[in-house]
C-alpha cells in the first residue's frame, strides 16, 4: 500500500467515526502524526465535526464519571 493509499484509508476511517472511541481506534493502525495530518488535509466542517463528537463523547464521560461518585460510597471509588 502506498503512502496515498494509507492517507486516503486513514481519511475515510476518520470521516466515518461516530465515537471518540472509535477515533481512538484509529491510533492502534496510525500514529499521531498520521492522524493529525490527515486532520490538517479536511476542511474545516469535516474537522468540525470531529471536535464535535470529541467533546460530546468527552462531556458524556466526564458525566457518567460524576454521576457515579455521587451516588456511590467514595470507599468504593478509590
Amino acid at each position: 500500500m502506498t503512502d496515498s493509499e494509507a492517507i486516503a484509508k486513514l481519511k475515510a476511517a476518520m470521516l466515518s467515526v461516530q465515537t471518540v472511541g472509535e477515533m481512538h481506534a484509529l491510533i492502534i493502525d496510525y500514529t499521531y502524526v498520521e492522524i493529525m495530518e490527515v486532520y490538517n488535509q479536511l476542511a474545516p466542517k469535516q474537522q468540525a465535526r470531529i471536535v464535535a463528537l470529541c467533546d460530546r463523547d468527552t462531556q458524556e464521560q466526564i458525566t457518567a464519571t460524576h454521576t457515579i461518585s455521587v451516588f456511590m460510597p467514595s470507599y468504593l471509588i478509590s
